[in-house]
């Protein structure tokens, strides 16, 4: 039987699709298009202004106009909007920051916007869209979705800021989220690292899983590694209904604790499940993703550049059976690609 979500997609998506494929048929003039559009919405911001946006035509104005500059030719344009003065980068309101790392020891923050997020959001879709259609089965169970938080502190002015996985996670259908095997804020719940994929592969073992996606395909391997080396804990806290880390391990944070509390009050003890990684153990020699969850269809996570050395790996641990999907060019900017084939991290340009 056809899952909901699944029905979901397929119905709503497919008109994205088609307008998706066209743009993608003709690349330059669907971009050109694209930049058009944005200069024209933000010719009376600050920075429209210090670049004539208002007088732009064409890309190649553009570029003549609007010269590559790495992070620090734009922060004192990002600091202002910071502090709280509109229409300086964009004409939009914003709504939070994402966040990015790099070499000069100051965070990078950028800016999101509503109608930033919505657009990221439809591209998510359009990626689990194209996904579903290829492999129906990949969100008929459970999702493992281990992203980083969507919200990781405020700056001084109230803005929240917070990673592009995590919000990202946020954005996906209602029903996809009912989907989640996990949490998405777990990860950040706990401060150790080994207590964090713990708690991932108990909450996650517990139940079957048809799809796993995470950016980093080394994430992957250290959830495998967790199962692999420490099974007991896993499959006692599964039988006994218990969250499997011990106290000492708990953060100190009140509101981390409470989050935490109400996750293992929501467990129940599921002694058939338990026996039944018990059997893997026995019959394998180790619990594995790939043993345990027969049901997996789909891994995604990135698999260009030297993450695709991790990736050409994955199989050891989640078997030949699912399909490996590039995530797509993804960065704290926005999403700029979306993969529409198995094993290869190309894909036509988001537009």
């Amino acid at each position: 039987m056809i899952s909901l979500l699944r029905a979901g997609l397929l119905a709503r998506e497919v008109a994205h699709n088609a307008r998706f494929e066209r743009a993608a048929a003709d690349p330059r003039t669907s971009q050109a298009r694209l930049l058009m559009s944005l200069t024209r919405r933000n010719s009376d911001t600050v920075f429209g202004r210090e670049h004539g946006f208002a007088s732009i035509q064409t890309p190649a104005d553009f570029a003549r106009r609007v010269p590559p500059r790495d992070y620090e030719g734009f922060r004192s344009y990002v600091d202002r909007m910071a502090g709280g003065e509109g229409g300086v980068l964009t004409a939009d309101s914003l709504t939070m920051f994402t966040t990015t790392s790099g070499t000069t020891g100051e965070p990078k923050l950028i800016p999101v916007t509503k109608a930033w997020k919505a657009q990221a959001a439809a591209l998510t879709r359009l990626w689990m869209y194209r996904a579903v259609r290829d492999h129906p089965g990949c969100f008929d169970k459970k999702v493992l979705l281990v992203v980083s938080p969507a919200i990781e502190g405020r700056t001084p002015m109230g803005f929240a800021y917070g990673a592009m996985s995590g919000l990202t996670s946020e954005d996906v259908p209602r029903l996809a989220r009912r989907h989640y095997a996990i949490p998405p804020d777990v990860v950040s719940l706990l401060p150790d690292h080994d207590d964090r994929y713990l708690l991932i592969m108990r909450l996650a073992m517990a139940q079957p899983v048809s799809a796993v996606g995470t950016p980093n395909p080394t994430s992957l391997f250290r959830l495998a590694h967790v199962a692999a080396e420490r099974p007991e804990d896993i499959i006692r806290a599964i039988r006994d209904g218990t969250l499997g880390i011990p106290a000492r391990s708990l953060p100190d944070d009140a509101t981390s604790r409470a989050e935490l509390t109400h996750l293992g009050a929501g467990l129940r003890p599921e002694p058939e499940r338990a026996k039944f990684l018990e059997r893997l153990v026995s019959t394998h020699g180790r619990l594995s993703p790939a043993s345990c969850w027969p049901e997996l269809d789909l891994v995604g996570c990135w698999l260009g550049g030297s993450a695709g050395v991790h990736a050409s790996r994955l199989r050891e641990h989640y078997g030949v059976g699912p399909a490996i999907r590039d995530l797509g060019f993804l960065a704290s900017e926005g999403r700029f690609t979306i993969p529409v084939e198995d094993g290869t991290a190309a894909g036509p340009p988001a537009c």
